[in-house]
C-alpha cells in the first residue's frame, strides 16, 4: 500500500490548456461580433460638431434609434479616378443610405411598434440625430421635423464636447 502511493505522489501533474483557449477564441468572437453591431450606428465620414455646453447622455433605458445626416461633400459617390459620379441620399440608418421618403417611412414603423410596446401607448423610443458639422440646419430641421411627425418627442442631437484647453 505504501509502495503506490509513493508512486501516485511522484506523478508529474499536466495541466491541458485547451479547453482555456477555447474560451478564449469563444470569447474573441463575441466581442468582435458584439463590437461590430455597435458600430453600424456610427457612419464612418461623419465628422460631428463640437458644443461646449452639451452634456453627456443619461443612461435610460431606452430604445434608441440612430439617423445620420450627411452633409453634400460625404454624399458624393466617385469613381476609382476620383471623379464624382452621383451622390447618396442625405440620411443614413444602421449603415444603409436613405431618402427623405423612405427614413420617414420606417420613423413610423419603429413609433408603431415603440406604441404598441408601451402601457401608455405613446412613444417611448429615442431618435438621436447624429449631424456632419457642415450639415446645413435646414437637414438638420427635417430631419428633426421628421421624428416629431413621427411622434418621437424624445430626440437628441449628437454632438462633441470640446475639452478645454482644445
Amino acid at each position: 500500500m505504501a509502495r503506490k502511493r509513493q508512486e501516485a505522489s511522484s506523478a508529474e501533474l499536466t495541466f491541458d490548456m485547451t479547453p482555456m483557449i477555447d474560451v478564449v477564441f469563444q470569447l474573441i468572437i463575441f466581442f468582435m461580433v458584439v463590437l461590430s453591431f455597435k458600430k453600424e450606428e456610427v457612419e464612418a465620414g461623419l465628422v460631428l460638431p463640437v458644443a461646449e455646453a452639451a452634456k453627456p447622455q443619461a443612461k435610460e433605458q431606452e430604445e434608441l434609434f440612430v439617423v445620420n445626416v450627411l452633409c453634400m461633400e460625404n454624399r458624393q459617390v466617385k469613381d476609382d479616378g476620383g471623379n464624382v459620379i452621383g451622390r447618396n441620399p442625405p440620411y443614413v440608418m444602421r449603415g444603409r443610405p436613405l431618402t427623405r421618403d423612405e427614413i420617414k417611412r420606417l420613423l413610423e414603423e419603429k413609433a408603431a411598434l415603440s406604441k404598441a410596446r408601451s402601457d401608455t401607448k405613446a412613444v417611448e423610443a429615442a431618435v438621436i440625430i447624429r449631424g456632419d458639422r457642415d450639415t446645413s440646419w435646414v437637414q438638420m430641421l427635417d430631419a428633426m421635423k421628421m421624428c416629431t411627425e413621427a411622434e418621437f418627442y424624445k430626440v437628441y442631437l449628437k454632438t462633441l464636447t470640446r475639452t478645454p484647453g482644445g
